[in-house]
């Protein structure tokens, strides 16, 4: 819900719209809203990772599908690039061990009873990140 790419957007709208409308035991256990226009690296501990390094393939596969787009731009390569920087850059402390990583933000309880709509849902995690952000600038505050 947070991709910076109406369509995407749209999609993921419906989507959960269409989760919603199952009966309850015919929901997935959990929805993940992953990158894709835009990345969530911003997300922070709030991210869900996965990692995706064995299955490079399968997203130039997935990619390819598109072709129209990869005619235009290598979509391809950069999905490839943002997943291995999301791995490379997950803990600067431990050697790399994963060699791609996709990120994602937990939509299951936009799918549940009574949950959150897919806006609150949203502006929480958003919400989070400025709260961290603003801890982090705090001690060098000039008081405004």
């Amino acid at each position: 819900p947070t991709d910076r790419h109406p369509t995407h957007v749209a999609v993921c709208a419906a989507a959960v719209a269409a989760l919603k409308a199952l009966p309850p035991e015919g929901r997935p256990a959990r929805l993940l809203g992953c990158e894709v226009w835009g990345g969530l690296d911003w997300l922070g501990p709030d991210a869900v990772r996965r990692d995706v390094g064995a299955l490079a393939d399968l997203s130039d596969r997935l990619l390819g599908a598109h072709r129209s787009q990869l005619d235009l731009r290598s979509y391809d390569a950069a999905a490839r690039g943002r997943a291995l920087a999301n791995a490379v850059f997950a803990d600067p402390h431990h050697e790399d061990v994963q060699t791609g990583e996709l990120l994602a933000l937990d939509l299951t309880p936009a799918i549940e009873e009574g949950g959150p709509s897919l806006r609150v849902l949203a502006a929480q995690a958003i919400a989070r990140h400025g709260e961290r952000v603003d801890a982090a600038l705090e001690p060098y505050s000039d008081g405004g």
